[in-house]
Order: C-alpha cells, then structure tokens, then sequence
C-alpha cells in the first residue's frame, strides 16, 4: 500500500500541469491632499483621492468571492493609508474574540494588509498587518522586531460593524517601515480577508491557490518621504530586583538600537534578561533525534530574518540560538537590506570566560524566482573554536524549484567535515511533491547548529494533496506520505520506510488525522498506527483534542497518548490544559524493562486590557513540579512592569520572586 501510494503521489506531480502565469496588476499611486481619519466611518471625501480596489477571489474556486470585499489605498509623507469595505450577508455570524495585541487570529474574521516596500516579487521584505473585528492589531514588519511597541513601532487602525459588515481603516508609518531611499518605488500590494463562519480567505489580487507573491499588485510611482522621520538612536532599559533562596539580589541590563540608514539597523545588547521569558516545554512523545524548540528571546528575535541560514526540510538548521546560546553578558549585531535584492547580517555574543559566538549571513536575490546567500558561523568555547561556512542557492520556474545547501564544519586543527542536501521541488493547487538528496558526514556537528541526524546519506521524498472543499460535510481534506531511504556512509542501513497521514475537518470544526508509520531506524522496524481527533479545532476558547498511538519499536512495545483543551471559563478567563504519556519498553542487558513518562502542563490566564494579564503554569514531569504565576503590564507604550512569583523555566517550584521594570525611549 506504501508503494502504490508513493507511486500515486508521484504519478500526480509528474503528469499535473499548470497554466501560465498571468501578469500582475498594476495600480498607479495617489497621493492623499490630506490624511482620513481612521475611525472605521468611511467617508467617501476622505478616500476621493485614493487607489480603489475590489473583486476579491477566492482561491480555492478561483471565482470573485460570494461576500464581496472594496479596498481604498493611497499615501503622503507621514504614512500609508487603507480602507477595507467588507460586504457580508450574515453579519450576526462574525466572529471577533482576541484583545491581546499581536494575539494569534484563529476561527475569527480578520482583514490583513500585505505590503513589501522594496517589491522583490517574493517572501522576503514582506510586511503583514491584520486586525479583527475587536480591532485587535497583530503585525509581522519584515526582518522581525521586538515587542516592545517603541521599538516595533506604532500604526492605527479602527473598526466598525455596518448592517451589511464591517469596515476597517489603517495608518501605517513610513517610519516604522524599511523601504529605499528613491524618489518613486513600486511597491508589493495585496488585500487578504478571512470570514470564519465559512471558513473562506479571499484575495485582492488574486495570488492563487498557492499565494504565489509574484503575483501580487504592482503599486506603481510610490513616493516615501525625503526625509527620515524615524528615531535613530533608541534605548530599552530594565531593572530586575529579585528575591531567591533567601538572597536578594538585583539585575539590569541596557539595549541600544541605531537605525544605520531607513533600510539597515544596528543593536547592542548588554547584560539581557532571560530568566524570565518562559521557554518552551519539553515533550515526552518518542523521539529519534534531539527536540528542536523555537526561539523566543528578543535580542534573537529582533532582525531574525536576517538570520535564517538554512530551510526547513534540509540537513539541519545551521543557526540554533534558542540551545546553542543559553545566556550572554553582551551582544551586538547589524542586518538589513543594502539594496532591494542584497541583504546582510551579522551578530556576535561573549559570555566571559565561557563562551564567544559570531554569525554572517549575506544574501542576494537575482529576481524573485532565483537567489544565492553565504554565511559563517563560529562558536569559541574553552579552547576550543567551532568554524562553519555555507552555501545556499534556489532556482525557480514555473512549478518546479531547485535549491541547495552546502555546509562545512572544522573544529580547531581537525579535518574539516562536510553536509548538504539537493532538492527539486514540484508545486501545484493541490498538489506539492520534493524530492532530496542529502549527506551528513560522521563528525558534521557545528557548535551553533542543530543537525538532528550524522553519518547519513541518501534520499527521501514528501508529497501531499490537499483540498478546502466549499460544499457537502467536509471543510478541508488533505494526506501527505514521507518515504527514506539512508544509509550510514559505513554502508549500514539507517532510515528505510514510510510515514502516512490521513486527515479531514467537517463542517462543525471537528478535526480527523490518522497516521501510519512503518520505518527501520538501524535496522529496526519501527511500525506505529495513530489517530488524532480535535473538537472545535480552530477556536482556542473551547477546544479540546486527543491523540494516541502504538505499536512496536524494534519488537518492543510503544505507546504514547495526549489530550489537551483551552477553554474560556468566563469573560476574559482562559483555562488550558495539556496531559502526555508515553510507555517505551526497552533491552537492558537482555531485560525487558518498562519506562514511563508523563507530562501535565495547566495555565490560567486572565486578560485585564489589551496590554495588562495575569497569568500561571503549573508543569509536572514524572514527580517533579514547577507552578509560577506573573503579572504582565506591557505590550503598549511607556514603562513596562512585570511581577513574577517562582520561576518560568525551573524542574521544580522556586520559592522566588522578582520584580521586572522596563524602560524604552
């Protein structure tokens, strides 16, 4: 069945076909005579001057969507300006439930605006802002920023709910954008709303099934400001009087921010708190390699995309800040875009007397369908020094793309070792199919990265079909296959097998997943059956799910089971709750013994504003418990204060208790 399957997937990507195409629209820039007022009350004289737009497609019918969306842009030289109209003929059904600035918008109706200054025709210089119908504001500026609101900058928006809809309004800043230093630019422009109730996105213009970014508008002849308004030299601040284990003791740290040019900024970065940022939790699902966990400290965060050295579905990540750097006692880095096509970046970390950590990354894109970039990393520990170099490049034309990834590590006066991948890509509404070759030398283990497999080569393919459906009892309904064959570059067997996923959500948001795994790790068989059913899978305010599976790993029992719920108990009030298990048999010594895991996380939040919560977590792993609580004032302008009784990242409860002040001017 694996094989047919595999063949199948196969069978589609190399006989579907694509149309051309089409070319962009263009719309040439007005200039506004005097900025609206963004108070979500459309007036007609205010948007006289602007840009209009509408036919909003759906991609998934490739027709104008059934509920109809109108769009007013324009600009002068403070900021940019939008107007969206949305048309709805069941507006007793919207749905707006977050009020935490920059929440997660899920289940909800939004609006959000696309915008990339330097028009590169693609993902990269990118800029995303989205409001719901509470006018709760979540944005992702290009090149990542902090959440400090001085720092990421402010825009305005408004809301208001009409007989037929709703209307939002926009200001975004010239200042709190990165754009080039031209008299005219033609800028990347496109429209994205999204009405839950059934669950339809709709485009302006249209982008496909795929959201292919070369096809998003041209706005023509855009005129930024002369003159930079933006602050260049910035300051963030904080104290952190804590009380621990009967001592008191206080720490305080400084970030410094220089806006080098509108397009490049600098940071430095002394003495930073992280202690207090809560870190993401361990699971205890099995796993073959080491757990990968995202990044959620600042100083990483702010510019992050500058520093994405390698994809995702590569050898490894060549770039691991969230384990390879638990803490520093100063920092600095710059990145940005020297030209619209070339960007740069660099960082360099030092904990005295234990660990120095330096990373450049230069990236240049012919076009939007083509691109090359080369980094360095280097970690110094001890006497130890870890040096690493790569090379990436993508090619892309049409459905298909190629790209690569070529790394190599030396450590100290050793031979140096090599890894990188090779893939083409087949991509289609519908459809998607890679297929890569890598290799991963015996010692390729850079300091700084994370490589979860060595001593490999050989091939794997991932295909998926996928299809949101408009009528009948499913919403969506979509399947994936991952097929392995690696061997040890000793010519053993390491990875040989297939993984299979079946999953489908109906009309009344329930979730199905059912999964098969039937691969040989070191010759092992490991053959695992599981199922996955949510119940309101895309509202976070009552959702709750469940996971299970078993089997065998190298003939020995296998077994792990989840369920997790968030629910909102009442106003403002969340409840969430996670409990793991998993059950492993293994060989010791010719003894078959039996190891247990469990894992229970539960959080309580409550939303007091927009920018003010009380939060705790209590974790318990095994026999171990952790249980803090905090108070968090932040999230808007000014002093920021936040109170925190036990510690965030600890195994076991902390009789601890510190007060954290920021500043930023």
């Amino acid at each position: 069945m694996v094989a047919r399957l595999g063949v199948f997937f196969c069978l589609l990507a190399l006989f579907s076909h694509s149309l051309a195409a089409p070319e962009p629209t263009h719309v040439p820039a007005q200039r506004m005579t005097k900025p609206p007022v963004i108070d979500g009350k459309f007036d007609v004289e205010e948007w006289k001057d602007a840009s209009y737009a509408t036919t909003f497609i759906d991609p998934v019918t490739s027709k104008p969507a059934n509920d109809q969306t109108e769009s007013w842009f324009g600009f002068d030289d403070s900021a940019i300006y939008f107007a969206v109209k949305c048309h709805d003929r069941s507006p007793e059904r919207l749905a707006g439930r977050e009020i935490q600035h920059g929440a997660y918008f899920s289940g909800e109706d939004t609006v959000t605006v696309r915008v990339n200054t330097f028009g590169t025709r693609g993902w990269n210089g990118r800029s995303h802002f989205t409001v719901n119908l509470l006018n709760t504001q979540s944005e992702e500026i290009a090149g990542g920023r902090s959440n400090k609101r001085e720092w990421r900058g402010e825009w305005t928006s408004a809301v208001q709910k009409t007989a037929d809809g709703y209307i939002v309004e926009m200001q975004i800043p010239w200042k709190i954008l990165n754009y080039p230093a031209k008299e005219k630019i033609a800028m990347d422009l496109s429209f994205e709303r999204f009405q839950a109730y059934s669950n339809v996105t709709s485009r302006w213009p249209d982008t496909g099934q795929q959201d292919r970014q070369e096809l998003t508008a041209v706005w023509d002849q855009v005129a930024p400001p002369k003159q930079d308004s933006r602050q260049r030299m910035q300051y963030m601040i904080y104290t952190a009087p804590e009380y621990e284990h009967g001592n008191l003791n206080t720490r305080s740290g400084l970030d410094v921010r220089y806006q080098l040019t509108p397009t490049m900024t600098a940071l430095a970065s002394l003495n930073p708190d992280f202690k207090n940022i809560e870190q993401q939790v361990a699971g205890v699902n099995f796993s073959y390699t080491e757990r990968f966990f995202d990044e959620q400290r600042p100083f990483f965060n702010e510019g992050s995309g500058f520093f994405n050295l390698t994809g995702g579905f590569g050898f490894g990540k060549m770039l691991y800040t969230a384990r390879r750097i638990s803490q520093f006692d100063y920092g600095a880095k710059t990145y940005g875009q020297i030209n619209p096509k070339t960007s740069i970046g660099a960082f360099f970390t030092e904990k005295t007397g234990d660990q120095t950590s330096a990373v450049a990354k230069i990236s240049h894109d012919f076009d939007s369908k083509s691109g090359v970039s080369a980094y360095a990393t280097q970690m110094v520990q001890g006497s130890t020094r870890d040096a690493a170099f790569g090379f990436n490049g993508y090619y892309n034309r049409g459905s298909f793309e190629w790209d690569t990834h070529v790394a190599t590590d030396k450590v100290d006066d050793k031979k140096p070792d090599t890894a990188g991948d090779v893939s083409i890509n087949y991509s289609v509404p519908h459809i998607f199919s890679m297929l890569r070759y890598e290799w991963v030398s015996p010692d390729f283990n850079p300091g700084l990265a994370y490589i979860p497999w060595s001593n490999r080569r050989g091939f794997f393919n991932y295909s998926e079909v996928g299809w949101d459906l408009r009528t009948g009892p499913l919403r969506d309904f979509g399947a994936n296959i991952y097929t392995s064959n690696f061997e040890t570059y000793q010519s053993q067997e390491q990875q040989r097998g297939s993984d299979i996923w079946l999953g489908c959500t109906f009309r009344n948001d329930m979730k199905l997943g059912f999964n098969l795994q039937g691969t040989r790790y070191d010759g092992q068989l490991a053959d695992i059956k599981g199922a996955e059913l949510r119940i309101n899978s895309s509202n976070r305010y009552k959702r709750y799910g469940i996971y299970t599976e078993s089997g065998t790993r190298g003939g020995l029992k296998s077994q792990y089971t989840s369920v997790e719920g968030s629910y909102r108990v009442f106003k403002r009030a969340d409840l969430g709750f996670s409990s793991a298990v998993a059950i492993n048999d293994f060989d010791d010594g010719g003894s078959i013994k039996r190891s247990i895991d469990r894992l229970n996380i539960l959080t309580l939040g409550y939303e007091i504003s927009d920018t003010k919560s009380v939060s705790g977590r209590v974790v318990t792993r095994d026999h171990d418990v952790n249980a803090y609580i905090a108070y968090r004032n932040g999230g808007g302008k000014g002093t920021e204060t936040y109170l925190i009784l036990g510690d965030p990242n600890a195994t076991k409860t902390v009789a601890r208790m510190s007060v954290k002040i920021v500043w930023a001017f």
